[in-house]
């Protein structure tokens, strides 16, 4: 398997591939959602919206840290070491699977075909196939 790519590159495909899940979750609701990258600000309008959201909420508020690594990674000021890569992989996976579950039923089609979710499977193709060994920068 090909190595790992550094922490701030995961972190930031981790980061955009929940918020374009996230936010095709809020559209599929006939919700607005601000322009920014702010996980929060998602969270807080799905749990505004229904208390059916929690499940999937409350994983996401897990991870709305990784607000941090998108501006950080944009600024070009992107150095976060992660304690497990591997394991923020496997969350982020596991949430927009489930996101994408909701959205899908929601709308009641295919939502890989969403430009939100084409958005966000990107990033997660990305870490899938970066999922191997971390390289050992010397």
């Amino acid at each position: 398997m090909p190595p790992l790519p550094d922490d701030e590159t995961i972190g930031f495909h981790a980061e955009q591939a929940i918020e374009n899940s996230l936010k095709s979750w809020v559209s599929a609701l006939g919700l607005l959602y601000a322009k920014d990258h702010n996980l929060d600000s998602l969270i807080g309008t799905l749990q505004a919206a229904s208390d059916e959201t929690e499940l999937q909420t409350s994983a996401a508020e897990a991870l709305a840290w990784l607000t941090d690594y998108a501006v950080a990674y944009g600024s070009g000021d992107a150095i976060m070491p992660l304690e497990d890569p591997m394991g923020l992989v496997r969350a982020t996976l596991n949430l927009v699977d489930r996101v994408t579950q909701e959205t899908s039923r929601l709308m009641a089609y295919d939502m890989t075909i969403d430009s939100a979710i084409a958005l966000a499977y990107n990033s997660l193709q990305f870490l899938r196939d970066s999922g191997g060994q971390r390289s050992n920068p010397e």
